[in-house]
């Protein structure tokens, strides 16, 4: 499995730490790697795990610091990020900072790590959806920092996590601090710094939940007029979110006194390129008497992007300047001449992701419905995009695992004929028909049972209906019609043609597209509609009089997908290639596009949800969907027009 992509971007970003560093490219890989975890660089690494270290996903940081003496650097990693099961993640992450404070000469952290991840326990533990913990440690020295995330445990609840784990040394010093805060702030996270009893500091990142003055949260610290010079430079007049702005608190956790103050403030939300962040951070280290940082030949030239910037002062009165680098986001147009590489490019790296969250037995798993997660329809959609994806590039292991996810269908049927959204639910219409595609896809042969039980859905004024019943679940839907009529065989749809041509036609919208009886939105209907058109020799133009599809307000990356596969099928390739620059830049770290609320499991009592909308939105938390169904549209329009 290939996660050259992602990793090679991880070594991208250590080889400018060493470069800058003076040290050996190797053993900053070494420290790379064993911040991770492994199976750094291994075979099925993707698990379906999710990093919030970064807004693109990647869950490494290097920080540069520019005291008045020199600059130093640093990782920010987020270990064994891969992980999509949080007692896997939790555990995982603990050997990671075994190993990360052994490493580092800090093993006598051991006892206050240990008490951090008291505050972690089995009932909780399902929220970290995100993973737990950050770690942080110097290329060249002794020492390691661990910052829990305090968002899952709710405002409350991060209060009291903070006063427990603060107040342990301390208690008064600390509470009278942070009860002035708590009226103005959010925990984000808790910590500590160092390498033992000693030589340690506690730490406290807050969020502001509102605008106020820096001297009216009873840190003295903040009055430091360096804070004003950094905040003047770098937000200036323009303001900026406050979400996107981090304080933090070091505390002599043998004292409870406050050691520094920091502030962060986001890159991603103050309108700054690369050159304006040279420009800024240049202009306050010379304005503050700090050294230069390492940043006139990284980021002019693009090989980092500014994941936060900030300035902290120690209880001393010494300064220092951070900036925390991530590897860059790419900008993205797409045009004619750069389509069909971006397209495969984003596909091997979307495939690999697929591939590394398949379970060895060639299945997936998604979704959290009241009946459970899916198994069968999942791994027939993402068998399918796989497959299809193999056959637009080549990909022999996007192959594999298409075949791999064939063989385990046709082994773990759960019922006579047909398949359905899991081994319990019964088999429906959309699942069997996605299952028979794949199967042709592979030209593996289709039993004919399970034709016929597709066939059996079919309703004689037309449209295929998901199920019998009950209620509207046992009429026909247009989303299952376009999916059921493309698994049909030749042979079969022969005999259907007219009255699916028919059917087509008539649930056809006034503005160019077709509802959805399952889906939040038209955009998954109309692509699989205007792709069934081809099949039947019409095309979409004809019957799609809409100059411009409309994109849902909010449009998640599973609605661009098909909106842009739809334009492209209707010939629309301006609109599709604007589209998917918004989609291919909104591709994550590890090859994914993050799942969204599209699914509707609809009150079977409903007959037109896409008038009336009844019942509820899901999630495809481990974007198995989402990421299956851009894949199905990018191999299709890889082989150039349509």
């Amino acid at each position: 499995m290939t996660t050259v992509r992602s990793l090679g971007k991880l070594e991208s970003l250590l080889s400018v730490g060493a470069r800058h560093s003076g040290l050996d490219l190797d053993d900053v890989l070494s420290l790379g790697r064993t911040l991770l975890g492994p199976p750094y660089g291994e075979s099925r690494a993707l698990r379906g795990g999710r990093s919030a270290l970064n807004n693109d996903g990647c869950p490494m940081q290097l920080c540069f610091t520019a005291t008045a003496e020199g600059h130093r650097a640093r990782l920010i990693v987020d270990p064994a990020w891969w992980h999509g099961d949080p007692g896997s993640r939790l555990a995982a992450s603990r050997r990671v900072l075994s190993d990360a404070m052994r490493l580092r000469g800090a093993e006598r952290l051991e006892p206050l790590t240990a008490r951090l991840f008291e505050a972690v326990d089995g009932g909780n533990q399902a929220l970290f959806d995100h993973g737990f913990i950050w770690i942080g440690a110097g290329l060249d020295r002794p020492g390691v920092a661990v910052y829990l995330d305090a968002g899952p445990f709710g405002r409350q609840g991060a209060w009291e996590k903070a006063d427990w784990w603060l107040g342990g040394a301390a208690a008064d010093g600390v509470h009278r601090l942070t009860e002035e805060l708590r009226g103005h702030a959010t925990v984000a996270s808790i910590g500590c710094e160092g390498t033992g009893p000693g030589h340690v500091i506690g730490k406290l990142y807050v969020r502001l939940d509102h605008s106020v003055r820096l001297t009216r949260l009873g840190v003295d610290l903040l009055a430091d007029p360096a804070f004003a010079v950094f905040l003047a430079r770098t937000v200036g007049s323009q303001g900026m979110n406050l979400r996107g702005m981090v304080l933090s608190l070091g505390f002599d956790l043998a004292t409870g006194k406050v050691a520094d103050a920091k502030i962060d403030l986001c890159g991603h939300c103050l309108p700054l390129d690369h050159t304006g962040w040279t420009d800024v951070l240049t202009d306050v280290s010379a304005t503050l008497g700090l050294r230069q940082l390492p940043l006139r030949e990284e980021l002019p030239a693009r090989s980092c992007d500014v994941a936060f910037a900030g300035l902290g002062v120690t209880a001393g009165g010494r300064r220092r300047l951070n900036v925390y680098l991530r590897p860059r986001v790419e900008d993205i147009t797409v045009t004619a001449e750069s389509r069909p590489d971006r397209l495969r490019t984003a596909c091997r790296a979307a495939a690999d992701y697929l591939c590394g969250l398949q379970h060895d037995t060639g299945w997936w798993a998604d979704y959290r419905l009241p009946v459970g997660a899916s198994t069968q329809w999942v791994t027939a959609f993402a068998g399918l995009a796989l497959a299809r994806t193999a056959a637009a590039t080549g990909d022999a292991v996007a192959r594999s695992a298409a075949e791999a996810a064939a063989r385990w269908l046709l082994r773990h049927r759960g019922y006579p004929a047909g398949w359905g959204y899991n081994d319990r639910t019964g088999a429906d219409a959309d699942s069997t028909a996605v299952a028979i595609r794949l199967f042709r896809a592979l030209g593996i042969r289709v039993r004919r049972e399970d034709e016929r039980w597709l066939l059996g859905r079919w309703r004689p004024a037309g449209g295929f209906a998901t199920y019998e019943g009950p209620g509207c679940w046992g009429d026909a839907h247009p989303c299952v019609t376009a999916m059921a009529a493309m698994a049909l065989s030749e042979t079969d749809l022969r005999g259907l043609r007219g009255e699916v041509a028919a059917y087509v036609r008539r649930t056809l919208g006034p503005d160019g597209t077709w509802p959805a009886y399952w889906w939040r939105s038209h955009c998954y209907s109309t692509f699989h509609h205007l792709t069934l058109l081809r099949r039947l020799g019409t095309p979409g133009e004809r019957v799609a009089p809409s100059p411009r599809l409309v994109v849902p307000a909010h449009a998640s990356a599973f609605e661009t997908a098909y909106l842009a596969g739809a334009a492209w099928l209707r010939g629309d390739t301006a609109q599709a290639d604007r589209l998917l620059a918004g989609l291919l830049a909104g591709q994550r770290f590890d090859g994914s596009w993050p799942g969204a609320a599209n699914l509707r499991v609809t009150d079977p009592d409903c007959a037109k949800p896409w008038e009336t909308p009844r019942g509820e939105l899901y999630v495809d938390q481990l974007g198995v969907m989402t990421t299956s169904s851009v894949l199905l549209v990018l191999s299709e329009m890889i082989g150039g027009r349509p």
